[in-house]
Order: structure tokens, then C-alpha cells, then sequence
């Protein structure tokens, strides 16, 4: 039931917590049914994504002998075809084979159809012609290799990962896997949008749990890092560069919210570390123009950025831990239109010019988030 490892004894950045039954409750439950076994796979997530691993677990293991593979159409016997003959024979390996008849009668024996049988049979260690015959027939009537099931391990743990989710993902979730670099809003099984995300380097990685999503801050203030302020903001400041900050949109705010002159600071004895320093909206703002927030104490969430460049790379582990979205105004567009059934058209005005900033939007319908990390997806075969 996804407790033969406490998922933190694996890695710190894994942060599910399973749900295990009371024995008390299970036990008596199991003993007292018409069909036990019956009762014990009902603990299994009832998600086609596991079921799936699950059978595929089972013939990796041999405890279940895989379903033969469908024949292909079958090329019947025939004459000895060659270029410029016509013959329905034709049109069957032609279809095999993909082959278009660009404009001609799908049974004409073309030079490009030749030239394809010729390649086809080079790779299968035949005579290279260019020719219907006996060879190519007996290949293309050939039953597919079964498909190459991964190593049992790496099926074992996608499984196990699956014990460790909440049993309800909810009818509407957003599935941010980290491995694929993928995020889907999901609402009742369908996928209403998939889009490229950013996520934690490996030292920085982006922790697996699950949440909800409960408000969008549009045109959000960025709270400046340690590390820039130590590295990059300080030497200036105390080398007299006071307008530091207002050249990049940044400001110092008090516990109470107002701002503080950085005149009225000496820098030479100031810890910066304990100055609250942001970054409104601008060019240069990292979050970009919103956030989409699912409060939790690893203070991770979903933001826009600036570096729209990253998303071309095919690894993208390049943030601090948070989750970047290549399209973040159309994943609010969708969560407006199909989840919180608000109109769209008012997401350029909450980006305009004269909106305010750092404006916190509630939903009537919270999302359920999932950070999860699946190096295994069934694809039919």
C-alpha cells in the first residue's frame, strides 16, 4: 500500500505521505468478505496508469504470459512483381510499406516503391531488388517481436510511486512530472492543456507532493534571494550606489509593508540578509507577469520568467526549485474559462499598465497540484 518505504528515507526531496489503512479496520474487512482477494486489490490505486504497470509487472515477471501480437495484414502468394507492373499486390505492400502512389493507381509498381522494397530488404539481410517476391513477402507476413518490457525494477518503482499519491487526484489537477519536463491540467480525465515547464537543478530539485492550487498573483513582486544580495547588491550599495535598486524596480520594505530609503541605511554595519528586498513587476522580474500558487512549506509554486530561451533545451533543470511555464497566460486562460468558469478577457487587464501590483486572485474552485516524478507511461503497447 506504498509503505514498504517511507518515501523521506529515500530522498529528502520526496515529500508524499501515504495513507496506510488501520489494520484494526483492514483486517476484519479482508477476513469477514465473500472474495478476500477481491478486497485486497481494491487497496491498489485505481488509476489505468497503474493498472497498466501493474500488468505489465506481471509479464515482465512471468507471472502472466504476454498477449501474442496482432499479424499484419497478410501479402497473399503470388507472381513476381517488378517495376512497372500492376497488379493488387501492389497496393497491399505499398500500404505495408507507407509508400504514397503520389497521383497513380495505388496497384502500379512505381521506381519509389521499388526503391523503398530495395531498402526495406537490405535492412533485413536480403538480396537488395526491386521486386515483390517470395523474400519481402515472407517478412512482411512475419508476427512483430513482442514489445521490450522495461527492467522489473523501474517497473516496480513507478508502481510504488503511484501507492504514494492521494488515492483522489480530483476531478480537476494539474500533473507537473518533473522527470518529463511536462505539465497537464487535467479535468476529468481529459487533458485540457500540456506545456514545457523549467525545474530544479539537481542540488536545488524540485521536492515531489501534492497540494492545492488556490489563487494566481498577477504582476507579483519577486523577493530578492540572498545571494544577490550578498554578491551583487551589497558592493554597490556600500560603495555609495544607492541607486542600485531603483534602477532595477527594487525596494526595501519594513516588517509593517512601507518602504525604506536606502539612504537612511549604513550599509557598512547592515546584515543584508535581514532586509526584506523586492523586485516589482518590470522586464527583468524573474516571475515574469504571475504566479500560480499552491502554498506549502517547501515555498515552491508555478511562475512565469523571462528566460524564455531554456524552454528550447531538451534537459531543463535550471530553476532554484520552483516550476517555470513556457505559456503561463494560457494556463490562466484555461483555469478561467474551463475550471473557474470566470471569462479570460480579464486577464490582459489584470496585466495592464494601470492594474495594480502584486494582485492576488482567490478561486472559487481550488486545483489539485501533483508534483510527481514517473520515469515509466504506458503507451498502449
Amino acid at each position: 500500500y506504498g509503505m514498504r518505504y517511507e518515501p523521506n528515507s529515500i530522498s529528502l526531496w520526496l515529500d508524499h505521505k501515504p495513507s496506510v489503512p488501520e489494520p484494526a479496520e483492514l483486517l476484519p474487512r479482508v477476513a469477514k468478505a465473500t472474495n478476500p482477494g477481491k478486497e485486497l486489490q481494491a487497496l491498489h490505486p485505481n488509476h489505468p496508469t497503474f493498472e497498466a504497470l501493474r500488468k505489465a509487472y506481471l509479464i515482465a515477471t512471468g507471472r502472466v504470459a504476454p498477449e501474442p501480437p496482432a499479424l499484419p495484414q497478410q501479402i497473399p502468394d503470388g507472381p513476381l512483381l517488378k517495376v512497372g507492373d500492376d497488379h493488387p499486390h501492389v497496393a497491399l505492400v505499398r500500404a505495408r510499406l507507407d509508400v504514397d502512389a503520389d497521383g497513380r493507381p495505388a496497384t502500379y509498381f512505381d521506381r519509389e516503391l521499388g526503391n523503398e522494397i530495395r531498402n526495406y530488404l537490405r535492412r533485413n539481410g536480403k538480396s537488395r531488388r526491386r521486386e515483390i517476391n517470395d523474400d519481402l513477402r515472407a517478412l512482411l507476413n512475419a508476427p512483430p517481436p513482442p514489445p521490450k518490457l522495461p527492467d522489473v525494477r523501474t517497473i516496480e518503482a513507478n508502481m510504488l510511486r503511484w501507492r504514494w499519491l492521494p488515492r483522489d487526484l480530483g476531478d480537476v489537477h494539474v500533473w507537473n512530472n518533473i522527470p518529463e519536463f511536462t505539465t497537464r491540467l487535467v479535468k476529468n480525465g481529459e487533458v485540457l492543456l500540456e506545456e514545457r515547464i523549467i525545474v530544479g537543478q539537481a542540488d536545488q530539485q524540485t521536492p515531489i507532493f501534492s497540494d492545492t492550487m488556490d489563487h494566481i498573483v498577477f504582476k507579483p513582486q519577486w523577493g530578492v534571494p540572498n545571494s544577490i544580495k550578498i554578491t551583487d547588491l551589497l558592493p554597490k550599495l556600500r560603495g555609495g550606489d544607492t541607486s542600485v535598486l531603483d534602477r532595477r524596480g527594487m525596494k526595501i520594505l519594513s516588517n509593517s509593508g512601507s518602504e525604506v530609503s536606502p539612504h537612511r541605511i549604513r550599509w557598512s554595519r547592515t546584515d543584508i540578509r535581514y532586509l526584506n528586498i523586492v523586485q516589482g513587476p518590470s522586464a527583468w522580474n524573474p516571475l515574469g507577469e504571475m504566479k500560480f500558487m499552491f502554498p506549502n512549506r517547501h515555498s515552491v509554486y508555478m511562475h512565469d520568467t523571462t528566460s524564455k530561451h531554456l524552454f528550447s533545451s531538451r534537459e531543463r533543470t535550471f530553476s532554484h526549485g520552483c516550476i517555470r511555464v513556457r505559456n503561463p497566460r494560457k494556463l490562466a486562460e484555461v483555469i478561467f474559462k474551463d475550471v473557474q468558469g470566470w471569462n479570460p478577457e480579464r486577464i490582459p487587464e489584470l496585466l495592464g499598465r494601470r492594474a495594480d501590483d502584486n494582485n492576488a486572485l482567490d478561486f472559487d474552485n481550488p486545483v489539485h497540484v501533483h508534483n510527481v516524478y514517473f520515469t515509466l507511461i504506458p503507451d498502449g503497447s
